[in-house]
């Protein structure tokens, strides 16, 4: 009988210091490369360099009218609406070469907010700014970019939802898969600078 209990008590004790070892190892392996296991669970902390990366990449291909480099960075369901890449990018230079469409001049990317796992996709918005140029002037656009990754936060794509309420409506009527969870500030009007 007490030979029972000591060999119990041994194997309470033998798990507890396994599990001191392992715990404390998995500490150590986290900390090796400067990042705690919390950290590395932080999706924010993850991507947020290559989300903003890759949106400036984009906002520069287009800025550049680097159309083919710019449908790089859309998001393919979005490909798929107009038929073929072909048929997306003569749209895209159709609406820039359109003398009532403002052009920007200037892009600036802001900070990813808080990333969202689906379970297909890593999905979250990121605010971009726009100058537009007009006469006497310029003005200053704020507008959303939903973004979103299907290969575990390598590839990054981006879909404008900065057109108000009535486009955001459709957005999410067309592509469900869209987390009613994404952070999209209300449209704001342009702000005109004078020169």
């Amino acid at each position: 009988m007490n030979f029972q209990k000591i060999a119990s008590f041994t194997i309470v004790i033998v798990v507890m210091v396994v599990g001191i070892y392992y715990y404390s190892h998995l500490k150590k392996e986290g900390n090796r490369e400067g990042i705690t296991i919390t950290e590395q669970n932080d999706l924010n902390k993850k991507f947020n360099v290559i989300i903003k990366q890759q949106a400036e990449l984009m906002a520069k291909a287009y800025l550049e009218k680097d159309f083919e480099k710019f449908s790089t960075y859309t998001y393919p369901k979005i490909i798929e609406l107009f038929g073929s890449k072909e048929k997306y990018i003569a749209r895209v230079k159709l609406l820039v070469s359109d003398s009532e469409v403002p052009t920007s001049s200037k892009i600036s990317i802001g900070e990813p907010s808080k990333i969202i796992n689906t379970g297909n996709e890593l999905q979250t918005t990121i605010p971009q700014t726009l100058e537009i140029p007009v006469s006497g002037g310029f003005l200053v656009s704020i507008s959303t970019l939903i973004t979103l990754s299907d290969d575990n936060g390598k590839n990054w794509y981006f879909i404008d939802a900065g057109g108000g309420d009535t486009i955001l409506e459709k957005l999410f009527t067309q592509f469900p898969n869209l987390s009613k969870d994404l952070i999209i500030p209300p449209k704001e009007k342009p702000v005109f600078y004078k020169k």
